[in-house]
């Protein structure tokens, strides 16, 4: 090295330069990027383009074809969001009229495993 510094150097990291190690070029890795991290991407997509057009079409059969309630169905695991469980309780206790101005989604976000479920007959209050 001959003491210039590259735009690639640890030029943040101050130990490098005080010291006398040689300097570290900063490697960033970006797994989105990869091959693998794009097909994993395209997947997710296809996956949630998939889920967007099955949900909307549930929630248009029951709006079509005499449905009372529409209910906000989560995946009862330890990987549901806030965002979900917000939805699930919307509406009333997450049962919506089909009248009604209906959330977004499902699915809501990437990686969204929520679903409507269809109820012809009135719910008991």
């Amino acid at each position: 090295m001959n003491g210039s510094q590259s735009s690639t150097t640890c030029d943040h990291y101050p130990s490098c330069r005080d010291l006398g190690k040689p300097k570290i070029i900063e490697q960033r890795f970006d797994y989105w990027g990869t091959p693998n991290g794009i097909r994993r991407r395209i997947r997710g997509l296809a996956q949630d383009f998939t889920y967007k057009i099955v949900n909307n079409s549930i929630k248009i059969y029951g709006q079509t074809n005499g449905a009372k309630w529409l209910k906000w169905q989560i995946v009862e695991d330890d990987r549901v969001c806030l965002i979900c469980i917000k939805a699930s309780m919307g509406g009333r206790e997450g049962f919506y009229k089909p009248s009604w101005f209906l959330p977004i989604g499902p699915p809501r976000h990437f990686g969204c495993r929520c679903f409507w479920i269809l109820y012809f007959e009135e719910k008991e209050e």
